[in-house]
């Protein structure tokens, strides 16, 4: 995605609460580590925001047996070594020690209710954002149990809408 668009995107949606400043070298960091690679737009997130809390919140996710379920996003997570949302410890935590969750995707922010968004990064499920509703789906959820939220970062916040 070219830099216009990224500044289009930013002065459509207002972000709050965000983290310290990073660079490419922690996403290259990160991407390594777990052997993966971040789609640029969700990238050029990072880089600008680094976590924080999205004004509007409420998306829609469509499950293969057609129904839906809407939320609210409480908080991106932020790249970075401290704190309560560090994408870094999520992934650790879900994927490396519980193995609750398909490797495709990482989990990159979460609803008030403990719920996670999550962003593909490999396979099928790359580009792709997904809704992982911990309390109707079982651990070890493959990629085909999320709830499609879009088709690729730039959609899904394109799509972001205030709640009623």
């Amino acid at each position: 995605m070219g830099d216009n668009n990224w500044g289009r995107l930013q002065k459509m949606k207002n972000m709050t609460d965000t983290g310290k400043k990073i660079g490419n070298v922690e996403l290259d960091d990160l991407e390594r580590k777990y052997q993966f690679s971040l789609p640029e737009e969700y990238r050029n997130f990072l880089r600008t925001n680094n976590g924080g809390h999205p004004t509007p919140e409420a998306f829609s996710a469509r499950y293969n047996d057609g129904s839906e379920r809407e939320s609210i996003i409480d908080y991106f997570f932020e790249v970075g070594t401290k704190g309560p949302y560090i994408i870094d410890s999520t992934i650790n935590n879900l994927q490396v020690l519980d193995q609750r969750i398909s490797r495709d995707v990482i989990p990159i922010a979460n609803t008030p209710f403990g719920d996670l968004i999550c962003l593909g990064v490999k396979g099928k499920a790359a580009g792709k954002v997904f809704f992982w509703n911990l309390e109707d789906d079982e651990d070890n959820a493959p990629v085909e149990d999320l709830g499609l939220i879009a088709n690729s970062f730039q959609e899904f916040i394109d799509s972001l809408y205030d709640p009623e």
